[in-house]
């Protein structure tokens, strides 16, 4: 930094040399950041950079402090903005996803076809019929079911690694001893089952992308939990995305006849 006449100082930058940045203050500060010069937060950054700022620790060389009211201080400081390189961040989100429920039988696993055409095999963990002493009266229905990428199908929720996903749905609902009848050749099938069951979903999704008119999708920034929260150490472009919401499941009688017409 050079002073040409002790009321300005100009400073030389990685991004050229700008004049008069720095002008002469009060005795409590000598010297103030001319704002009317150093304008931008980049340009802010640039000189704190300059000046010996370490933006991941927080710390800086610049060791001259004055006595001032009885304690040490810095003479004059001055804030700036950063922002990380990256094209977009996350922001909380909502989604809704229809989609068609295959089970053979109720008390095991099944499929979910979306309609968008993307198919999952899901697990049933446990379903229990409840609300009477006699079994022939619970038509209560609790369950639990999972689902996700994993080949074992085991429906484990462990592999979030910010390219799958994975849920455990929740819920109750009613039984009914006759759902539906079908009548073919002559012959009446009486059939049983599920009628509607709701509850809650918990989960993780794939690392959300940023979408832009007239640009290519581009990772959104977030940043993972440490000891202490820095650009540096913390940004990521790859984390899962926590979902939770609430769902609900209800008996198609029209496709389910149409599928064993078959």
């Amino acid at each position: 930094m050079t002073s040409a006449d002790g009321k300005f100082k100009s400073v030389t930058l990685a991004s050229g040399t700008y004049e008069k940045a720095l002008k002469a203050g009060s005795k409590q500060y000598p010297w103030k950041l001319n704002t009317s010069v150093i304008k931008s937060d980049e340009l802010k950054e640039e000189l704190a950079d300059a000046l010996g700022f370490d933006e991941v620790t927080e710390d800086t060389k610049y060791n001259v402090q004055q006595q001032y009211k009885g304690k040490w201080v810095w003479c004059e400081t001055f804030k700036y903005k950063v922002t990380y390189p990256g094209e977009c961040y996350r922001v909380k989100g909502t989604q809704k996803i229809k989609a068609t429920v295959f089970i053979d039988d109720m008390c095991a696993a099944g499929g979910i076809v979306e309609d968008n055409g993307d198919a999952y095999d899901f697990t049933l963990q446990f379903l229990n019929f409840f609300g009477s002493q006699d079994v022939t009266k619970a038509n209560s229905v609790e369950a639990l079911y999972t689902y996700d990428i994993d080949d074992s199908g085991n429906g484990n929720l462990d592999g979030a690694d910010g390219t799958n996903f994975g849920f455990a749905l929740a819920g109750q609902g009613t039984w009914k001893a006759k759902l539906f009848t079908v009548k073919k050749d002559g012959l009446t099938w009486d059939f049983s089952g599920i009628n509607s069951i709701s509850g809650n979903i918990v989960g993780y999704l794939p690392a959300p992308d940023c979408e832009a008119c007239c640009a290519n999708a581009a990772p959104a920034l977030a940043f993972t939990c440490g000891e202490e929260r820095t650009q540096e150490d913390n940004a990521a472009w790859d984390l899962p995305t926590a979902a939770f919401g609430t769902w609900s499941m209800k008996f198609n009688k029209k496709a389910t006849i149409a599928l064993l017409q078959q």
